[in-house]
């Protein structure tokens, strides 16, 4: 059995591809629960399976598809244990062997979450937040991606902004702000880039082995 360290985007994706090849999978978590709190942008540039955009609750827009990223990724950890996979949740786990796979990312410690596997100069803080869909704050446009930020309409009325810096205050306030560290160019800060890192990872695994 193949041991991956991380239940977010790149772990999954990682067990999920690494199933479809015939190897048994077991997922181990710092969190306690699969997608929350919420870190990471809710943006797909390509369509995944329909039966998990669905659950994701996906909109399409001009500049790809909204999801509820934690609905996406427990759609993903429900498929990956339906087809045999395991998933521990609360474990703080080191790598130990060559058949363990570090899918943890470049975030650091807070409450729940996992130690950054090295430091990446690369990476910085992205802050987010939803409101209503007609108060966004003045720094963004509607489905549209910059240099510095981006925000994409979703299913629910709301707007989801995410900006490398701290952001204004819409004018009835933030339904929910998130915040995590991503990598400071905004093309790789999509949870497709995220699915693409897992994939490349057990494609790479599975090369050695």
């Amino acid at each position: 059995m193949i041991s991956i360290i991380g239940a977010g985007l790149k772990g999954l994706s990682c067990g999920l591809t690494l199933q479809d090849h015939g190897y048994s999978v077991k997922i181990i978590e710092v969190r306690q629960e699969i997608g929350n709190p919420v870190r990471s942008p809710g943006w797909l540039t390509e369509p995944l399976e329909e039966d998990i955009m669905n659950l994701s609750k996906s909109f399409e827009t001009s500049i790809g598809f909204s999801v509820r990223r934690e609905w996406l990724e427990r759609a993903l950890a429900t498929k990956l244990t339906s087809n045999g996979g395991q998933i521990v949740l609360k474990n703080h786990h080191q790598i130990h062997s060559a058949k363990e796979i570090d899918c943890t990312g470049h975030k650091t410690q807070f409450p729940g979450w996992p130690i950054s596997s090295k430091e990446n100069n690369n990476y910085c803080i992205w802050y987010g937040g939803l409101s209503l869909i007609d108060d966004i704050p003045s720094d963004f446009e509607l489905n549209t991606v910059n240099k510095t930020n981006f925000c994409i309409a979703r299913y629910d009325g709301l707007a989801e902004c995410w900006a490398n810096h701290p952001m204004k205050e819409p004018t009835k306030g933030w339904i929910e702000i998130m915040q995590g560290e991503h990598h400071k160019n905004i093309k790789m800060i999509s949870a497709t880039n995220s699915i693409k890192k897992g994939q490349l990872l057990a494609a790479e695994y599975i090369q050695d082995w």
